[in-house]
């Protein structure tokens, strides 16, 4: 990756990075645990009901690809989420793999949790403040479906998905394509990309703190020790006060 990011490559060249779309699709072990699908000769099987992953495993990706992207720097970056795959069957024939494939609201599960995971990764590159990047709707392969319509997608879906569960027609290739195309467009006129980090109480920006000898972006909650944000004056009065003593 070092090689080719500091190959004479234009500014402005987009990255497209699909880093999701093999990892966040699981199945549940006996014990309860969430595990990726298993490889056997005749291909990859989820042996159990099918699922995704949870929110902490793609906070530890993003953590593991920060310093790619700190490498790619403020190129335009389009990361393409994982789009939907087992939605009509599993993995196989065995009844035991994907076991909850036909079950009442399988399929709305599983959107729903698409939507969840692209709103987590934008939330975290937000978070680790990457800058110039933008993350595909979950659904871009199905295009003009309404993407809040659960069965406009599903119905889109019926159409272009293959055999295998997985993979796709050419003509649902060509529709992510074009979505992405659209978003990099979009990034590169400066359209998107400016999104800041929403909580429950509205949008907030990346903090910076001061933090044990060095500027954080988390700052240190535990044990009562409030950290104090990069810039802003300390104290109560005129008495200065130690940023880390209990209140």
């Amino acid at each position: 990756m070092d090689s080719i990011v500091r190959a004479d490559i234009p500014k402005d060249t987009p990255f497209v990075l699909d880093l999701l779309s093999n990892y966040v699709f699981r199945f549940v072990d006996f014990d309860g645990s969430l595990l990726l699908p298993k490889k056997t000769q005749t291909g990859y099987h989820l042996p159990g009901e099918i699922t995704l992953c949870d929110n902490r495993s793609i906070e530890r990706l993003v953590d593991n690809i920060i310093p790619m992207l700190d490498l790619i720097g403020d190129q335009p970056k389009i990361s393409s989420p994982p789009q939907p795959r087992d939605i009509f069957d599993g993995c196989c024939a065995d009844s035991e793999h994907g076991s909850n494939v036909q079950a009442e609201g399988y399929k709305e599960i599983i959107l729903g949790n698409l939507t969840r995971i692209r709103n987590l990764m934008k939330q975290e590159l937000i978070r680790h403040n990457v800058k110039n990047f933008w993350v595909v709707d979950s659904f871009a392969i199905v295009g003009d479906a309404k993407l809040s319509d659960h069965e406009e997608v599903i119905n889109h879906l019926a159409v272009i998905s293959n055999e295998d569960g997985v993979h796709y027609s050419l003509l649902g290739y060509q529709t992510l394509t074009s979505e992405i195309l659209a978003a990099v467009s979009d990034l590169v006129a400066g359209k998107i990309g400016q999104a800041k980090l929403r909580t429950k109480e509205g949008l907030l920006k990346p903090l910076k703190y001061f933090w044990r000898g060095f500027h954080s972006r988390n700052g240190s909650s535990s044990h009562g020790y409030k950290p104090t944000p990069f810039g802003r004056a300390v104290g109560r009065g005129n008495n200065k006060f130690h940023p880390y003593r209990r209140n």
